[in-house]
């Protein structure tokens, strides 16, 4: 089976998950135009129940649909309901989301300022790359974001993620072995897919901030990155002249922040940032 995320909405780790047991619940917000009888036929065919309702989630007052999927029927209920009453801690659990990133996640003031993946994954390039959630826009980008701006839309459709959430930590034992499993039945029921994963999740990348960053074709070696070209379609960086300077460089090199370097010389300066890639494993 080829992942064609237009038929079944879901990310492919999250449907991955659900099918196999890894989790209980995955939830899904949809428009009303998507036409859904491909996830309903799939979700009989793989003994999967789907629930989709309007509903107000947390602090909406507004109605949106919504997509639920799991195995058993009454997590599914209970993970509605702890939507619809903002309880968010029980909902997760349901999610199959780990305890310890739950919390880690519910009192962290780097998370409103966009920060928290770019403090965490400074000296990553041990760590594996199923734990790589830059591409997770879960909790990360509203809906509203994913339909105004075309970048995070497109990204959404791409589902470059084995963990469908962010894990608390790179070691974090329960996210490594939930990324271990998804990867791996993932191949079984998307092989070609994982592979554009897998590509996609080892870097290297040049992180601004959680929702400013770069793919950059290329190898990190020690405090720099010699690249030649940047993936765009997996690139966001607001800042046009941070863009077309790294557009024309051919180095990143971490120095009192990031410098950007072309034929020798340093054409830009970034404050803040880190250069990060992971070890492409199992």
């Amino acid at each position: 089976m080829e992942y064609n995320p237009d038929k079944i909405i879901f990310t492919a780790a999250d449907f991955t998950g659900v099918k196999h047991g890894i989790k209980p619940v995955s939830r899904v917000g949809i428009d009303q135009e998507i036409d859904t009888d491909y996830l309903k036929n799939l979700c009989e065919e793989e003994s999967l129940n789907l629930e989709i309702v309007e509903s107000a989630i947390y602090d909406s007052k507004e109605k949106s649909s919504y997509a639920y999927i799991g195995k058993d029927k009454e997590n599914i209920e209970d993970a509605i309901g702890a939507e619809r009453k903002g309880d968010g801690k029980t909902a997760a659990h349901l999610f199959g989301y780990p305890d310890c990133c739950v919390e880690k996640y519910s009192d962290n003031e780097d998370i409103a300022d966009n920060r928290f993946q770019l403090k965490m994954w400074e000296n990553v390039d041990t760590a594996p790359h199923r734990m790589n959630s830059l591409f997770c826009l879960d909790s990360k980008v509203t809906r509203e974001k994913i339909r105004e701006e075309h970048f995070f839309h497109k990204l959404s459709s791409l589902s470059l993620s084995y963990l469908p959430y962010h894990p608390c930590s790179l070691d974090c034992s329960e996210s490594l072995e939930m990324g271990k499993q998804i990867r791996e039945k993932m191949g079984e029921d998307f092989p070609g897919h994982r592979k554009k994963v897998d590509e996609a999740l080892k870097g290297p990348f040049l992180l601004i901030d959680d929702m400013n960053f770069a793919a950059l074709e290329g190898q990190k070696d020690g405090n720099e990155i010699k690249y030649g070209d940047v993936k765009t379609d997996l690139t966001r960086v607001e800042d046009k002249n941070v863009l077309n300077a790294l557009k024309k460089g051919n180095k990143v090199v971490e120095n009192n922040g990031l410098e950007i370097h072309q034929a020798g010389e340093v054409i830009e300066h970034i404050e803040e940032g880190t250069l990060i890639q992971f070890q492409k494993t199992g």
